[in-house]
């Protein structure tokens, strides 16, 4: 309430409300008006990116799953709706449809999308989400080595030559009889053929890698080596 000529007032409940004015005159007399007032609710974008939310360079698509809302007073509707997913060298990155795919460029890096919706009432909301473009999984496992210097450097000490596009690495080598000689969660650690500080004898030894990419999916290798003494 208030009792000022020209007042002004917030709504913070959505629907009709009810403005009333009484106006007393000096002598006494007194009228009422009464006037409707309709506050339109504000809608609540958001969107889920499939993957979530990262893939790689083999295939930079994302599918996006609009989850916007508004309640459901006074005939509200979301009726637009307006993308941008983030590439500032393109100019057709944007999309009007309600759940909308996109191929990004093949390179890595991140991207920034962004949407935009308006209700029938000219109500709006924004919602920003980050999706990653990461590398590809690639990974080279060697079939032998020798610890003692017999060939090239690089193949003094055994390990499997991973690029970028892992997060996590995880390798692990037995003997013939299933006893486990080394471990590392470390791309660049290499296995120099002993155990306990000595060194193993020429024989074939099993591995096991697992890695786990930018995007969540775990891939898993296993194989033998060799060891020439």
């Amino acid at each position: 309430t208030d009792n000022v000529q020209s007042p002004s007032h917030q709504y913070t409940v959505d629907g009709t409300n009810t403005a009333t004015l009484k106006l007393t005159s000096a002598f006494g007399c007194d009228t009422t008006l009464s006037l409707d007032i309709d506050v339109y609710p504000i809608p609540t974008a958001l969107f889920t990116p499939d993957p979530n939310n990262s893939t790689t360079a083999a295939l930079p698509r994302f599918r996006f799953t609009n989850e916007s809302t508004v309640p459901n007073i006074l005939g509200a509707t979301i009726q637009d709706y307006l993308w941008d997913f983030g590439v500032p060298t393109a100019v057709d990155d944007t999309s009007t449809e309600v759940n909308p795919t996109f191929f990004y460029p093949a390179d890595t890096g991140q991207y920034t999308v962004t949407l935009n919706i308006v209700t029938n009432h000219l109500c709006t909301d924004q919602f920003t989400y980050p999706v990653i473009i990461g590398p590809d999984i690639l990974v080279f496992i060697p079939n032998a080595f020798s610890p003692d210097g017999g060939g090239p450097q690089d193949n003094d000490g055994f390990k499997a030559v991973v690029n970028d596009g892992v997060q996590t690495y995880h390798m692990i080598i037995f003997n013939r009889w299933g006893e486990r000689l080394f471990e590392t969660t470390k791309r660049d650690e290499k296995w120099d053929g002993t155990y306990k500080g000595l060194p193993c004898q020429q024989d074939v030894y099993a591995y096991y890698l697992e890695v786990v990419s930018w995007s969540g999916e775990p891939y898993s290798y296993s194989g033998t080596v060799t060891l020439i003494r």
